[in-house]
């Protein structure tokens, strides 16, 4: 295990270098600590994981004491907080966390006998006016509802009416969903099917760090109704018989700690059972080694990420990640569905 372990940390280390180097570092206050171990923990999958994550590994022949899933060294982690202007988050799999610091902490920091390497969060984002747009949501749900007729044809050219005569729903499985918000889906008639049948399963919003995420953009909101919803006994989406974690991971200017609440909310979904993860969220170039690292280590623990890009027909920018584009009223204009494979790094 101890060997397996030091060749994982030689290729994360070893990859986040070079994006470092690619990038515009200078004046960066955001920063990745990698450890060099995780000396003295101790892990129960049974307590940390849900009883679907377990099942899901088990029915693949996965380990369920997989050294990527223990926790921090936490005299490591309190050494380097205490250094630090503010703890941003923490990363399992990568056996890091994500701190502020100044220029000369940052360097002591480097300094410590367990810290492998420092990388910069670097974004190229630029903070823009950014308003929340909930207070309308319920108008538009209810718009979305009465104008159904034009989703039923967008689903016809994607095949949907094949899951429909099949009776598949998504009964079984658990979906992930990543979004700004989802304010109205604790209300809305089109989500009482899952609120009654108890099939959101946990929520948490990343940036506030609680529970509550029926608030703020309403993007996630009416991505759910794509998946999920349901008008009277219609359905808007073809998996309404799902079940849902939803997390909120964005808070409008693509600030740098999008990239650790991502990557949180990535592990968050896995420990919770997910089957698949709906990210309709896209990064620039600098925000790119969470999902590329990622889903290469999600993939093989059968969770499946999928992102939405929108009318974009790139690839995504996820190895190993489905990506799908928009599909227009007209059914000419068709769908775009694209895999994106990028093999592993390899030991040497």
């Amino acid at each position: 295990m101890l060997i397996t372990w030091k060749f994982k940390m030689k290729k994360i280390i070893a990859f986040f270098l070079f994006f470092a180097a690619m990038s515009q570092i200078d004046a960066q206050d955001y920063y990745w600590v990698f450890f060099k171990d995780k000396a003295a923990v101790t892990f129960d999958p049974y307590a940390y994981f849900d009883t679907k994550a377990i099942e899901r590994r088990l029915n693949n022949g996965l380990s369920l004491n997989d050294s990527t899933d223990f926790p921090l060294n936490e005299e490591y982690k309190n050494k380097t907080v205490a250094l630090s202007d503010e703890f941003v988050g923490e990363t399992r799999w990568f056996n890091a966390v994500a701190v502020a610091a100044s220029a000369e902490n940052i360097t002591r920091i480097s300094s410590l006998p367990f810290v492998a390497a420092v990388v910069p969060i670097v974004s190229e984002t630029h903070c823009a006016s950014y308003e929340d747009d909930n207070l309308d949501i319920m108008e538009q749900l209810d718009t979305y509802m009465e104008n159904s007729n034009t989703l039923y044809r967008q689903l016809e050219v994607m095949g949907g009416n094949e899951f429909l005569n099949n009776g598949i729903d998504g009964h079984g499985i658990r979906v992930a969903v990543f979004d700004g918000g989802f304010p109205g889906v604790d209300q809305h008639p089109c989500f009482a099917h899952l609120r009654d049948s108890n099939r959101i399963i946990k929520t948490w919003n990343f940036p506030r760090n609680k529970e509550d995420v029926y608030g703020w953009n309403s993007h996630g909101t009416m991505v759910l109704s794509c998946i999920a919803g349901k008008n009277g006994n219609k359905r808007l989406g073809l998996a309404t018989g799902a079940e849902f974690l939803l997390a909120r991971t964005e808070v409008g200017p693509e600030p740098k700690k999008e990239e650790v609440w991502w990557m949180q909310a990535v592990e968050w979904a896995d420990k919770n059972g997910a089957d698949v993860i709906n990210s309709s969220l896209g990064y620039g170039n600098s925000l790119i080694w969470p999902p590329q690292r990622v889903c290469l280590y999600a993939t093989p623990w059968a969770t499946r990420p999928m992102t939405n890009r929108g009318r974009c027909l790139s690839p995504p920018p996820m190895p190993t990640a489905f990506s799908l584009s928009a599909v227009l009223t007209h059914k000419q204009c068709g769908i775009s569905i694209s895999a994106h494979t990028v093999p592993p790094l390899t030991d040497a």
